[in-house]
C-alpha cells in the first residue's frame, strides 16, 4: 500500500477508493426538487453508501477527489422515461465546506443513457460515468471537512413529470460517487 508523506510531516495510507452514495426514488415520488448526496448515511445498507458519518470523513482521514460519478439502472419497463427525462432537467454541484467546487449539467457527469431489450436502461457505467478531474484539478477534502453532491431536478412539464415518476411497486436508485484517493492514518 503507498504511503504519502503529507505537508505537517504525517505519514499517511494512500488507497485508490471510490466513495459513494445512494438516492432512492419509490414508486409514486415525483423527481422534482433537491436530492443530496452523503448527506444522510447513517442506517442505510452497505450497498447504498460505504460512508461512516453524515457529510464527514472521519478524524485524520482525507480525500483528493479526482472525478465524479453518476450512475443508475432502470429494471422496470414501466419506468423507461424516468432515466432520461431526470438527466435533461438535472443539474449536479459538489460543495466542500461552504464553497461550489463543480457546477454543470447532470449529463456531464452522467454519461450516455443506453437500453438493453424492453426491460433494463442504464444512465452511464463505472467507467463513462465520471467526470474527471485531473492533475492540479484535483480537489482535496481535509479532514472533518464538510462535503455534499447535490442533484436539482427542475423544469418539467406536468405530463414529462408523470413519465419520470416511478411506476407502483417500483423504485430508481440513483448513485452518486467521488472516484479518487483515500488518505488515513498507517495502520
Amino acid at each position: 500500500m503507498p504511503r504519502v508523506k503529507l505537508a505537517n510531516g504525517a505519514l499517511r495510507d494512500q488507497i485508490k477508493q471510490e466513495l459513494f452514495d445512494s438516492y432512492v426514488q419509490s414508486a409514486g415520488e415525483a423527481p422534482e426538487g433537491l436530492k443530496s448526496f452523503f448527506t444522510d448515511v447513517q442506517g442505510k445498507a452497505k450497498h447504498l453508501t460505504n460512508m461512516r458519518q453524515n457529510q464527514l470523513l472521519e478524524n485524520q482521514v482525507s480525500y483528493l477527489v479526482q472525478g465524479i460519478g453518476f450512475n443508475s439502472i432502470v429494471s422496470a419497463a414501466a419506468n423507461q422515461k424516468v432515466l432520461p427525462l431526470v438527466v435533461d432537467h438535472s443539474d449536479l454541484k459538489l460543495v466542500i465546506g461552504e464553497k461550489i467546487y463543480w457546477e454543470g449539467a447532470l449529463r456531464t457527469i452522467a454519461g450516455n443513457i443506453s437500453q438493453e431489450g424492453g426491460e433494463l436502461c442504464q444512465l452511464g457505467s463505472h467507467d463513462s460515468a465520471k467526470y474527471s478531474l485531473a492533475g492540479q484539478n484535483s480537489i482535496a477534502i481535509p479532514p472533518l471537512q464538510s462535503f455534499k453532491v447535490e442533484v436539482s431536478t427542475q423544469g418539467m412539464i406536468a405530463a414529462d413529470a408523470v413519465l419520470a415518476t416511478p411506476a407502483a411497486d417500483t423504485q430508481v436508485i440513483y448513485r452518486c460517487s467521488l472516484l479518487g484517493l483515500l488518505r488515513r492514518p498507517v495502520q
